[in-house]
């Protein structure tokens, strides 16, 4: 199948494809506090957030050994954050999320789906051990300097 810039807009405008939007944007007044942060009951400090149109609903994903593992979100903390940082409620459906780290200093981030999944890949590909080891640490902060300069650009 083509992907040419023509044959997408063709299709999506047919209704078969959807278009991945290319905004990259920090959120650098986003507030998430760890009392709300832990009502989401993700086992990490990396996660992503998209609206998925097939469940009418914010569904939640975070990085593991294995790909994206989706999180039982309690819709009411999502709720809440909506309320606490409007920015969030108009992410595009299906394509495009709301990317937190909250390993060392936190960041949020607005990006295409597809950012989110090569996180993911990225992790798996440097997975070592139990833990992940200082490879997939390395490549972890590595990706999100780089996306942050995605976002300065």
């Amino acid at each position: 199948m083509c992907t040419c810039e023509i044959c997408v807009i063709t299709q999506s405008a047919r209704g078969h494809y959807m278009i991945i939007p290319q905004r990259y944007q920090q959120l650098k007044d986003l507030f998430l506090s760890e009392e709300l942060w832990s009502e989401f009951m993700i086992p990490v400090n990396i996660a992503f957030f998209v609206f998925n149109s097939f469940q009418n609903g914010i569904v939640a994903y975070y990085p593991a050994a294995a790909g994206a593992t989706e999180s039982k979100l309690k819709m009411e903390a999502w709720k809440k954050l909506a309320e606490l940082n409007p920015s969030i409620e108009n992410l595009a459906p299906d394509v495009e999320a709301l990317l937190v780290n909250r390993l060392d200093e936190p960041v949020y981030f607005i990006v295409p789906i597809d950012c989110c999944y090569k996180l993911i890949g990225m992790i798996r590909s440097n997975w070592k051990g139990i833990s992940g080891g200082k490879e997939v640490q390395d490549a972890i902060k590595k990706f999100f300097l780089e996306l942050k300069d995605k976002t300065d650009a």
